[in-house]
């Protein structure tokens, strides 16, 4: 895989999961998990613009190449299928398992792919943040009970 063709995935991808998000958010009646789906729509967004901008100045364009043929995108869309209840446990359940997925791939990246040093920055920088996301839709998960 091309450096292009790994971006295109990863843009792909958050794109997804701006829009499970955000759509995670709309049916979500609670204040706490409707925050942070919005806060993680507007990460992938900045990931986008982030990953966008590299592609613009340090590599090629892709050409020819299709975003559903990519190996990580392939690989993400199966999860992405999932959501399909409002109900608060099984919401948090599946958004946790869609950052599980988006990590991977972005861990897949940064394993199986021979990228620059600055593109492997940008992935984890991208991985890092995920993952502190991650954590607190665990928290949510598993709200510590009032002492």
């Amino acid at each position: 895989m091309t450096v292009s063709s790994i971006i295109t995935d990863l843009v792909n991808i958050n794109q997804d999961r701006s829009n499970g998000f955000a759509n995670a958010a709309s049916q979500s009646a609670e204040e706490d998990v409707r925050s942070l789906f919005n806060d993680l729509a507007a990460q992938s967004l900045l990931f986008i613009n982030e990953l966008r901008e590299y592609m613009k100045t340090k590599t090629e364009l892709p050409s020819g190449e299709t975003v559903a043929s990519g190996t990580i995108y392939a690989q993400w869309a199966y999860i992405k299928k999932k959501v399909e209840s409002a109900e608060r446990d099984q919401l948090l359940s599946w958004c946790q398992e869609m950052e599980t997925a988006v990590y991977d791939a972005y861990m897949q990246v940064k394993k199986e792919m021979d990228i620059p040093d600055d593109f492997r920055a940008i992935v984890d920088k991208h991985g890092s943040a995920i993952q502190d996301k991650d954590g607190k839709i665990i928290k949510l998960m598993n709200p510590q009970p009032a002492r």
